[in-house]
């Protein structure tokens, strides 16, 4: 900063160094990171040098910028003993601990990845406690993840894992069902500081809270273009009670609202993964059905119970319009295109076999061993399509421009003997 300064006004040499510094630090009586900006305005200090205004070489010096070495090199080339400074500077300090730790779990779902997902986790939990400036008060994120648009739990536990507690384990999956789409089909906020309250205690779904020792509980659900993503649950323990001042978290909305949407579609593609991996291609007409299977799965992973796929049958169904096939086509057409290639492998070995005659090669050897070996695949009836496309390229790229090359070189005794 002293260089650019110094640049700037005796050079007009514009360095790019930021004028602002942010500092972090423990602060004592919450025990969690405060975040500082400091800025510092110099229009009111002078610079001037003491004899001879030294020439640097200013090409060097912007090299010198792109280098880790480059103070030290000006050290050299600039000395600080070689100027006088007068006048004062204006340090302006300001807490811009919510701004940073917005930015922090912006920076977590940005970079995220499902390997690291428990660090993200405690990141953005750390981060919101931050903003709320008390260590004390405890978060839960519960995302909205749905099969066949169908609420189910996703067994993610971010946070203390409240509401999955509550919400996910002690409920069999229809129960959580019918219970979240009504939740979710009209989903309002909930807010008490004491759950031990009277007129708390006659409300029977805080029964299960209590029962964990949440003293105060505040219930917040999150939107994400206008459609339910998950609720974000803010609660105490002990004798620890929630304030009106801790909804500073109402202005990380839209970052919370990105995030859940993230968890949201990495638990699709989890279920899609499942799909791919345990089933063959479908149709999307009946996707329905591999998706509640897919989740079967991943339920029974997550409790830790044997995974078995279920045999996905439809009882009851009948078609609404027919179709016409011949029957075992398939096995004529893959038997008919086996007859051809042979035949075309025969007349291969044939014709390479008879120039070997005349005109000998490695390279005819070669080729003559691949017929065979290809005509021993073709006998024992083994041929997919990644084989027939390999056969087809061995024919387009490799026999046919060789045949062609010999033609052009020995035509002659290539017609006699063909003759």
């Amino acid at each position: 900063m002293i260089y650019s300064f110094i640049l700037q006004r005796l050079y007009n040499f514009r360095m790019s160094v930021k004028t602002e510094q942010y500092h972090a630090g423990i602060n004592r009586e919450t025990g969690l990171l405060q975040y500082f900006q400091v800025h510092i305005n110099t229009d009111f200090l002078e610079v001037e040098p003491i004899g001879p205004l030294p020439t640097p070489d200013f090409g060097e010096i912007s090299l010198m910028l792109a280098e880790d070495e480059g103070y030290d090199l000006l050290l050299k080339m600039l000395p600080l003993t070689a100027f006088r400074f007068r006048g004062f500077c204006i340090v302006s300090i300001s807490d811009v601990t919510v701004q940073k730790a917005v930015e922090n779990i912006e920076n977590v779902r940005l970079n995220r990845t499902p390997d690291n997902d428990e660090t993200s986790y405690l990141n953005v939990i750390q981060s919101l406690k931050t903003i709320v400036g008390n260590k004390q008060i405890e978060f839960d994120l519960f995302p909205l993840v749905k099969i066949n648009n169908e609420p189910v739990y996703g067994y993610k536990k971010a946070g203390t894992g409240i509401l999955f507690e509550v919400w996910g384990e002690r409920l069999s999956p229809e129960v959580f069902r019918k219970q979240a789409k009504g939740y979710f089909s009209n989903p309002n906020s909930f807010f008490s500081h004491d759950l031990f309250g009277p007129k708390e205690m006659e409300i029977a779904f805080l029964e299960h809270f209590r029962k964990l020792k949440v003293r105060s509980l505040a219930l917040l659900p999150v939107f994400y273009n206008g459609k339910p993503v998950g609720v974000l649950a803010m609660h105490t323990w002990g004798d620890e009670t929630l304030k009106k001042r801790s909804f500073l978290c109402w202005s990380l909305h839209y970052r919370l609202c990105q995030l859940f949407e993230v968890y949201i579609d990495e638990f699709n593609l989890e279920i899609e993964n499942i799909i791919k991996e345990k089933f063959t291609s479908i149709q999307p007409s009946v996707q329905w059905k591999f998706n509640e299977v897919a989740w079967h799965y991943l339920h029974d992973r997550k409790k830790g119970l044997p995974e078995t796929a279920e045999t996905i049958c439809f009882n009851g169904v009948y078609p609404l319009y027919g179709a016409v096939d011949i029957r075992n086509s398939t096995i004529e057409r893959n038997k008919a295109i086996v007859t051809d290639l042979d035949t075309h492998l025969d007349l291969l070995m044939k014709t390479l076999q008879s120039l070997q005659e005349d005109h000998h090669s490695v390279l005819q050897e070669e080729m003559i061993y691949k017929c065979g070996k290809w005509k021993e695949t073709l006998g024992l009836q083994q041929l997919n399509g990644n084989d027939e496309n390999r056969l087809v390229t061995f024919f387009r790229e490799e026999t046919t421009p060789y045949l062609k090359h010999m033609s052009k070189q020995n035509g002659n005794s290539l017609i006699l003997r063909n003759t």
